[in-house]
């Protein structure tokens, strides 16, 4: 294979010098747009190659670094290779990032990965975004891209690699078979992340760390893809987890532990084999579980291990309050069992978030309506209301795109002190603002807006939640994070009330 455009980076070296960076998700609010933690996926790359090459991670949303920042550290660093974390909701961001790279440095490396580019690889070499794709998991397949790039051996029969050849042919091949042994993989290199400090979240306690635990989802719910992880759970063994425990415990001094897993308690045995070994370890840490458990596996006895173990929050997924619709989008879950799920959470003294999604293709003004009031009646401390996202590769997709009709956005992405030639106009979709882009049946976008003032408004500002929440209040932290909160529901409130535009 010939690399000759980028040849200058890769002549002469022994190693490659490798930077990770998980883009700036604050450069487009005047809010912080999300909560935010370190990027497990990054710290895992970085653990995998850091004895065969030279590694620099730049959390640039940790520390709120514009492309300048950004690039000087490249600068710095000398950088031969460059790969950006790319999930759905930072997709803009990141694609953004990528070609002003490409125009700051010509001839580089440039690679990514995450859902969205596993997805949108076509996207990407269309618009000559990056170089290289990675598709689903990434540490094996990143390790060995790195090591065939060193010896300009061929990545034709790479599985798990995407890119585009010289005569514009597209290379896709399939993604390599999911990692079954997740105690084979080396802990995250969390030396190479920012300060806790550094990032803007609700979690207690300084230093906390992501943990996963397992991977995998067994449920078909139509708004949600399998693609990195696939349906299949695999587990690591609790020794190892229990292990890596202690590692942050001793080398990081961490003092809380976010379970990152889509379905920890899935498996309501091993849940609670593992909490009881926190326990018997006498790792005396908090932990939250922000991703969501299954409501319908909590039960007194699971609650009562987790509280033992340090539990102090955790998340349901409810997505709709309807029947119906949760049945429709696959979701598999009873509803009563979230009534009963809120009613042992205040037992237990829990906090308790739960999600809801509004826009779904069955909804209306109504059944949203009934979202609202359903999240009030099980009155978690915090309802997360978020608009339905049209991700290709999922069956919410397929549907709209069959039946339905899909609203095309075009962002124009242009850099200081480029040409005309380097300007590039992008169909993002959805991905560039939280706004509906598709009408189905009785679903029409005014109303799903119109919807989510309408949930932001009746549930935050009562006075009794308003009174609850700063109940809530344990570290400095959270006061900076519920101000932010407050604030940016404000401004979503005013500007449904004044400026709302059917």
């Amino acid at each position: 294979m010939n690399f000759s455009p980028k040849k200058s980076y890769l002549a002469n070296v022994i190693f490659l010098k490798v930077v990770l960076i998980f883009p700036n998700t604050r450069r487009h609010s005047i809010f912080y747009p999300s909560i935010h933690q370190p990027s497990l996926g990054l710290a895992y790359l970085a653990a995998m190659i850091k004895n065969e090459h030279d590694v620099l991670v730049i959390d640039a949303a940790a520390e709120d670094l514009d492309f300048k920042q950004i690039f000087k550290r490249i600068e710095q660093f000398r950088a031969e290779l460059i790969g950006i974390s790319t999930n759905v909701s930072i997709a803009y961001t990141a694609c953004e990032l990528a070609l002003r790279i490409k125009i700051r440095f010509p001839g580089m490396i440039l690679v990514m990965g995450g859902p969205w580019a596993t997805v949108e690889y076509s996207f990407i070499f269309r618009h000559r975004i990056a170089d290289y794709v990675v598709l689903g998991e990434g540490e094996y397949v990143f390790k060995e891209f790195l090591h065939r790039l060193e010896n300009d051996a061929s990545l034709d029969d790479l599985k798990g690699i995407s890119f585009k050849k010289q005569d514009g042919t597209v290379i896709a091949n399939q993604q390599t078979e999911f990692i079954q042994d997740l105690d084979a993989l080396p802990y995250p290199a969390w030396e190479y992340f920012p300060s806790s400090t550094k990032y803007f979240t609700y979690y207690r306690h300084r230093p906390f760390f992501p943990i996963m635990i397992t991977r995998g989802c067994p449920y078909g719910c139509i708004h949600c893809t399998k693609i990195i992880h696939g349906y299949k759970i695999r587990k690591r063994s609790i020794e190892n987890v229990i292990g890596e425990m202690k590692y942050l415990k001793e080398k990081f001094k961490a003092k809380e532990f976010i379970i990152t897993d889509d379905n920890f308690t899935l498996d309501v045995k091993y849940a609670e084999r593992i909490l009881d070994e926190i326990v018997k370890a006498r790792l005396n840490v908090y932990i939250a579980m922000p991703n969501g458990v299954r409501a319908d596996t909590l039960s007194p006895k699971l609650l009562a291990k987790m509280k033992l173990a340090g539990v102090y929050s955790f998340a349901i997924g409810v997505e709709s309050g309807v029947q119906y619709i949760v049945n429709k989008i696959g979701k598999n879950l009873d509803l009563e069992k979230v009534r009963y799920a809120a009613k042992l959470k205040k037992k237990y003294g829990f906090l308790l978030r739960a999600f809801f999604i509004l826009g779904l293709p069955y909804d209306s003004l109504d059944t949203m309506k009934q979202s609202i009031k359903f999240a009030k009646e099980i009155d978690p401390e915090f309802a997360d209301f978020f608009i339905a996202t049209l991700f290709p590769g999922t069956e919410m997709y397929d549907i709209v795109e069959n039946t339905g009709v899909i609203e095309k956005k075009t962002s124009s992405n242009s850099c200081e002190g480029e040409t005309d030639t380097d300007s590039i106009s992008m169909d993002f979709g959805f991905y560039f603002k939280p706004v509906i882009n598709f009408s189905f049946a009785k679903l029409k976008p005014g109303d799903v807006k119109t919807a989510y003032n309408i949930a932001v408004r009746e549930f935050y500002f009562r006075p009794r939640k308003i009174l609850s929440v700063i109940g809530t209040i344990k570290s400095i932290y959270e006061i900076e994070y519920i101000l932010n909160f407050f604030l940016l529901a404000m401004n979503n409130v005013i500007n449904g009330l004044f400026f709302h535009k059917p």
